[in-house]
């Protein structure tokens, strides 16, 4: 065994949550999930040959499952989080941007970087899909495993709330856990702003001895951290450690300065300023010159769909993922300083999620922009003629309805004229539909570039 008191010697040859993963002599703990207990599952995992912990009912009863599983785990694993560098971004926005920039920095200088994100998992130059911004507890085992098997230094990864929630990032410990912001979001699953807020302030413990808090101290919502965690934490923002100044915007860039270093970059818009900043500022508290960094910085690409500029029959057009009420007034009021025409917004909200956040992104959109067209986004098994009338649309002379989301981008470039700025927001890079139980496999910017080419 492996520290268990228990009459059964065999020798244990994995551990796991999962019973899908367990074979002879495993160990199966059984936790609880989003929508299930482990317990479940126990029978199965017996089937398979595994010895099975469980708070109710096993071959042996313990206290805390998760705990038991994330100690059992590093103890037989040999605790792989320590063999690397590893900084954890959370937030309500900027969390796949951020990771982008600093895996794109920290690789260009020199280190071997994994990425794990809401919309790809990186190991190196490998690329695979990825379901969840935080993968379930056994997937992010693989992953952290396979990393040091390749060498990897550096693992940087998103950090959603339902991940703390639930616990699948318990055996991973951080030497930095970057916030981005918070905001009204996922009130569907965590009821209240409070609960939300705090869940988001748990990551806090998942730090190494010696591990940093990076934190916006813009963010009102995350002033509290500076107490919570005194010790150990570098902020960034207007003001903070990590001032930025000099803030400059542009359709086609931005420009900013700390201290004496100057920063231009191809990513537009002040949400991107803030997420350079933050990725700034968590490489400088690993020891990196600012000057070196402004020249890293000129380099990146960013990730894709995340205030992505397109150019279409001579109108620029803007992808972006912004699906809260924060991240549409940020992009929306972007738009209204960079744009040089009219604004035209396609937008839909997502079925099965946050009602009460519906109207107020539609109401922005329909405020922010000279026309705008509500459309369909990830429905799910809700109506889609439902979500739309909670998007209130009939309150807005300026407001169109296209149902299919290829429509009404098609109906936004007839509309527009050239120099307009047409914003296609919500999915971002997302290559999928979610309608009923179907995932359709669709992308913004390729059926753009496929109908750009007369490709319908």
């Amino acid at each position: 065994m492996i520290g268990i008191d228990h009459e059964d010697e065999r020798i244990i040859q994995g551990i796991s949550c999962d019973s899908r993963y367990c074979r002879q002599d495993w160990i199966f703990v059984a936790v609880q999930g989003a929508n299930h207990h482990g317990k479940e599952y126990a029978e199965h995992a017996r089937r398979q040959g595994a010895f099975v912990l469980c708070e109710e009912e096993g071959d042996l009863i313990i206290s805390d499952a998760h705990k038991v599983l994330s100690l059992l785990v590093n103890y037989f694993y040999d605790e792989p989080a320590q063999k690397m560098f590893v900084i954890g971004v959370t937030g309500t926005n900027g969390k796949t941007t951020t990771t982008t920039l600093l895996k794109e920095m920290l690789s260009s200088l020199g280190k071997k970087c994994a990425r794990i994100g809401t919309d790809k998992i990186e190991m190196m130059d490998d690329y695979r899909v990825c379901d969840h911004t935080t993968p379930a507890f056994m997937e992010n085992l693989d992953l952290f495993l396979e990393a040091v098997d390749l060498g990897i230094e550096v693992m940087i990864m998103e950090i959603s709330s339902h991940a703390i929630h639930e616990s699948r990032i318990g055996f991973i410990r951080f030497d930095r856990m970057v916030y981005t912001n918070v905001a009204f979001e996922h009130l569907d699953y965590h009821q209240t702003f409070a609960h939300y807020r705090y869940t988001k302030f748990k990551a806090r413990h998942y730090l190494k001895k010696e591990g940093w808090i990076v934190m916006n101290y813009d963010c009102e919502w995350l002033q509290e951290l500076i107490y919570l965690h005194p010790h150990h934490l570098l902020t960034f923002g207007h003001k903070g450690h990590i001032a930025m100044k000099n803030i400059q915007l542009s359709e086609d860039k931005s420009a900013f300065e700390i201290k004496e270093a100057v920063f231009v970059m191809k990513l537009i818009g002040m949400v991107n300023v803030y997420n350079a900043v933050c990725s700034l500022a968590v490489l400088y508290s690993m020891g990196y010159d600012l000057s070196l960094l402004a020249e890293k910085l000129a380099y990146v690409q960013g990730a894709e769909g995340r205030m992505e500029v397109l150019k279409i029959q001579n109108k620029v057009v803007l992808i972006d993922y912004a699906h809260s009420v924060d991240a549409i007034d940020a992009l929306l009021l972007f738009a209204r300083t960079a744009a040089k025409g009219k604004i035209i917004t396609v937008l839909g909200c997502g079925g099965e999620r946050d009602k009460k956040k519906r109207p107020l992104m539609a109401k922005l959109a329909a405020m922010h922009s000279d026309t705008a067209i509500f459309t369909e986004d990830n429905s799910r098994n809700e109506n889609l003629d439902d979500i739309l009338k909670d998007m209130n649309y009939q309150l807005y002379p300026n407001v169109r309805i296209e149902k299919k989301r290829t429509d009404a981008i098609q109906l936004a470039l007839a509309l527009a004229q050239d120099g307009d700025m047409i914003i296609i927001a919500g999915k971002g890079n997302e290559h999928f539909i979610i309608a009923g139980e179907q995932k359709i496999p669709y992308n913004d910017k390729a059926y753009l570039i496929q109908f750009n080419k007369g490709e319908k």
